[in-house]
């Protein structure tokens, strides 16, 4: 028997797992000549807000690039790491043939800081964890 997640769980999961304790205070801005629409908030993963988790959804058909800017943060690493979940379009899903067609993709990001500008490719949910030194942003994922 084979099963396979479909976005919407993965979207529900990635949103539990960076829930946090309190929000940090965010503004983003698209850096698109057509903004349709980017949603961003970010949490601390704990009291001291050592460890950070943002989310950013960027519902638009086109790629956006943004510009996050994090207030009350210090000592941010400049190591975080990055999670895409993102399709070609507003109705793919996975299948039995391709299981794995929407599902999160991780990768590092270095250069993060309070104020940074990112490219979110379209129909896409975007994790940004990071943490207050170089050392725990890999578990703060």
């Amino acid at each position: 028997m084979q099963a396979f997640a479909n976005p919407s769980y993965h979207v529900q999961a990635l949103f539990a797992q960076h829930q946090g304790v309190s929000y940090a205070r965010t503004s983003v801005a698209s850096r698109s000549p057509r903004d349709n629409g980017v949603a961003a908030a970010a949490t601390c993963q704990d009291a001291a807000c050592t460890s950070l988790s943002i989310k950013l959804v960027n519902y638009a058909s086109f790629p956006q690039t943004v510009a996050l800017t994090i207030s009350n943060t210090t000592g941010l690493s400049n190591v975080a790491i990055l999670t895409t979940l993102a399709g070609t379009g507003p109705y793919d899903t996975n299948s039995f043939d391709e299981p794995l067609k929407v599902a999160p993709k991780t990768a590092e990001l270095l250069g993060m800081t309070s104020d940074i500008e990112l490219e979110l490719p379209a129909f896409s949910v975007v994790i940004i964890a990071t943490s207050a030194d170089d050392t725990s942003a890999a578990a703060a994922a």
